[in-house]
């Protein structure tokens, strides 16, 4: 079993505060994803965290980015114990527009700590995190979306940016305006 410090962050203690593990997280110096990561139900109950129903992709991102500002403390257990298994057919591997549906679920989640947040430094340090996650979300599902149509399906470049644009207009209408 690989070491997770090792792997996914440098970290040089295993207890940090939420705040601490948040701002690590957003600055890519930690990787934490929803399987990897045990919640204490009262954490959970006490700010009304869960998955948002309905969501279709980042949904795991917007509970992440919550739990991990709502808890006082964040332990790290140095081995990794899960696997990501990726499926030919998924939602990762195929077109589907509805994983545009992960900004809405990025900007929830900094609404949520804006929120809740009482530290005007930490808001503004917030803000250029949460633009480069949008348009980080954007980009790269824009541009799976594009590969696939492209590679998969033989639509010119013209024709697939007008696909695209048209079903993230059908799907999500004001994204594109946001």
């Amino acid at each position: 079993v690989s070491k997770y410090f090792d792997k996914y962050c440098n970290l040089s203690k295993n207890i940090l505060t939420g705040k601490e593990t948040l701002g690590k997280y957003l600055e890519k110096r930690l990787h934490i994803c929803t399987i990897s990561a045990a919640y204490k139900r009262d954490l959970l109950i006490k700010n009304n965290l869960y998955f948002t129903e309905g969501c279709s992709s980042g949904e795991d991102v917007e509970f992440i980015l919550k739990t991990i500002f709502s808890a006082n403390k964040v332990f790290f257990v140095n081995d990794v114990l899960s696997y990501y298994l990726i499926r030919e057919g998924s939602t990762t591997n195929s077109y589907s527009v509805k994983r545009f549906d992960a900004i809405n679920a990025v900007s929830r989640a900094f609404e949520y700590i804006r929120n809740k947040s009482d530290e005007e430094s930490f808001s503004n340090k917030l803000l250029l995190f949460e633009n480069e996650y949008i348009l980080r979300h954007f980009f790269n599902n824009f541009y799976s979306c594009f590969f696939y149509l492209l590679c998969q399906k033989g639509f010119n470049v013209k024709r697939t940016i007008e696909y695209i644009h048209s079903d993230l207009d059908h799907i999500f209408p004001n994204l594109l305006s946001m």
